[in-house]
């Protein structure tokens, strides 16, 4: 069964952190057009200030679908 913070929605779980990420990445890419995926690095992500930066972000952004306490989730990726 798949943990409750990472439930997207029901057609849609998240089995762990690096699928979350990826699933992120590609909302991301899907939202933000003009981001190259392929050369994106760390510095980039932080320079940029891009929402990929914690789960919090990426909710508040429309990346991730709302979950429960998901404003507890601001660490860095």
């Amino acid at each position: 069964m798949c943990r409750p913070f990472l439930r997207l929605a029901p057609q849609a779980n998240i089995w762990n952190w690096s699928n979350c990420y990826l699933h992120l990445m590609y909302a991301m890419a899907k939202k933000m057009p003009e981001l190259d995926l392929s050369t994106l690095t760390k510095a980039e992500i932080y320079s940029l200030d891009l929402p990929c930066i914690s789960v919090k972000r990426a909710v508040e952004a429309g990346l991730l679908a709302v979950v429960q306490d998901y404003g507890r989730l601001d660490k860095l990726f």
